[in-house]
């Protein structure tokens, strides 16, 4: 593992308690780009590519690797973003802090958390894991009950490259 990507995760972290420095400024953004920020904040990208990069294209993509199921989830290291994709688009985004928790913003369109607030979650043992698709998630949907969703992940490092 990168140094970077647990700098990334060590920040979520400690940003989750609602009086912690950023805890606003993350809970303001969209989910992908406070991931974003975190990278910004661990010294990953400089405060240039931050304005460049599109979260919701450059961060995690379809393509990257798959996380299969809960136990995958649980043994994740910290610092991966997560993906959720419907089909090819990405329509959620949170970083891993390690033994299946990860923290986000605007949670609850996978299924679990608030519609709004920097938080964590358990992912692991929360998302509602598919067992016959152990990389998908069945999720709420904006106009039928419920959504499919692929859960994939890559180290937040990997924008450094981008």
């Amino acid at each position: 593992m990168n140094p970077e990507d647990g700098y990334a995760a060590n920040f979520a972290r400690k940003m989750s308690n609602p009086t912690s420095s950023e805890y606003i400024n993350l809970s303001g953004l969209m989910c992908w780009d406070a991931v974003m920020y975190c990278a910004l904040k661990a010294g990953i990208i400089d405060q240039k590519k931050f304005d460049r990069l599109r979260g919701d294209h450059d961060l995690v993509a379809l393509s990257d690797f798959a996380v299969a199921g809960p136990n995958a989830m649980y043994r994740l290291e910290p610092g991966n973003v997560i993906g959720f994709f419907e089909g090819a688009r990405i329509v959620h985004a949170m970083l891993c802090v390690g033994k299946g928790l990860a923290a986000g913003n605007k949670n609850n369109c996978v299924g679990i958390g608030s519609m709004v607030g920097w938080e964590i979650l358990d992912l692991a043992n929360g998302l509602a894991w598919q067992a016959a698709a152990p990389d998908t998630i069945t999720a709420p949907a904006l106009l039928e009950p419920t959504r499919d969703l692929m859960v994939r992940r890559c180290p937040i490092s990997y924008l450094a490259y981008k």
